[in-house]
């Protein structure tokens, strides 16, 4: 399905690496180059992210599948080709007790390393 591509990221990081946690507010504008009207959005996101708040300008969820982290946005006008809308969120990343496997260890105290492709 026919995405609007990301143009323009704003991120306000605060990294707790004693606990570990990772807390991110941010702004996404997206732009509608397909050459048609869009009339959703598809997000998903990493099923170690807490998802606090996601808001879409001009948009609202018709579909959640909480189990996937997968949300589908249908836009209240088509988005135009060529117009730009953001997306605003707040999210945590953190790990609570000892888990068997798959423990985060992106954020330490020598060193954290995040990026959007990581895995556990």
């Amino acid at each position: 399905m026919p995405q609007p591509r990301l143009t323009d990221i704003a991120l306000s990081v605060a990294i707790y690496p004693h606990a570990p946690r990772i807390e991110t507010m941010g702004r996404y504008v997206f732009e509608n180059r397909t050459g048609k009207p869009l009339p959703q959005m598809h997000v998903r996101w990493d099923r170690d992210l807490e998802m606090r708040k996601l808001v879409v300008d001009g948009a609202h969820p018709v579909k959640t599948y909480d189990r996937f982290h997968y949300v589908i946005f249908a836009f209240d006008r088509p988005m135009a080709p060529g117009e730009r809308r953001t997306m605003r969120f707040e999210t945590v990343l953190e790990q609570k007790g000892f888990k068997n496997s798959g423990d985060i260890t992106r954020v330490v105290d020598n060193g954290t390393f995040v990026n959007n492709t990581a895995r556990s």
